[in-house]
């Protein structure tokens, strides 16, 4: 369930060039932070140039279903069982809010909305999907790393948008709490909906390897 107000437990850190003209907002997963994911966005950043920031957001406190009720740093809730059942549909909205204000403040400091990419990692890489889809906008990409589609049923008319996003999934053929079949999901339904997605998989369970960053830097490195 959505929480009473949605106040981030702490301000965006922001890496790199201040007139770089292109923007990744790079969002953590559950129990994490921006600061933790500091090492993840200084290797991309050292990898990309100077013409890319890096902005990473840190979510609320909350009580979490999945963690036995545990508050933690995260997104929106997260049910026992597979994630794509029983979404946190108000939580989910809260955030995609608040991920959606940090592309408006980019946009308001004058970088193009084609040159700003939605990514992240676990719940964050779900969340980046849904903000990166649902913006009234097309932005530049988005990546999801070992997350899924959430709200699916519910993102019709996003969908059926004529200007379509590039992104860029990327999944661990081991993973325990996403399971593969939920990015396999998504690569489905955004590709039956004419997007194009790459769709790469690692030997590795719930977690970020290094060559999947390659692999996004190579991506990003298109834009």
């Amino acid at each position: 369930m959505a929480i009473a107000e949605f106040i981030p437990s702490a301000k965006p850190i922001v890496l790199g060039n201040s007139s770089a003209s292109k923007c990744l907002i790079l969002i953590h997963g559950l129990t994490l932070s921006g600061r933790q994911f500091m090492p993840i966005g200084e290797f991309l950043l050292a990898n990309l140039g100077e013409d890319w920031q890096i902005i990473l957001p840190t979510a609320p406190t909350q009580q979490v279903t999945w963690t036995g009720g545990q508050i933690t740093t995260a997104w929106f809730d997260l049910p026992h069982g597979r994630f794509d059942n029983h979404q946190d549909e108000a939580g989910l909205n809260q955030a995609n809010a608040y991920i959606q204000s940090l592309i408006d403040e980019q946009i308001q400091r004058g970088i193009k909305h084609k040159n700003i990419v939605i990514g992240g990692f676990s719940q964050g890489g779900a969340l980046a999907l849904l903000s990166a889809l649902t913006y009234s906008n097309t932005l530049g990409g988005a990546v999801c790393l070992s997350g899924y589609l959430p709200m699916a049923d519910k993102l019709g008319d996003f969908l059926q948008k004529t200007d379509k996003l590039n992104i860029f999934i990327a999944h661990g053929v081991d993973d325990k709490p996403i399971d593969i079949s939920l990015a396999q999901n998504a690569v489905d339904i955004l590709q039956n909906n004419g997007f194009e997605v790459d769709f790469k998989t690692y030997p590795m369970g719930h977690t970020i390897y290094e060559n999947e960053l390659n692999d996004v830097v190579t991506w990003l490195s298109r834009y």
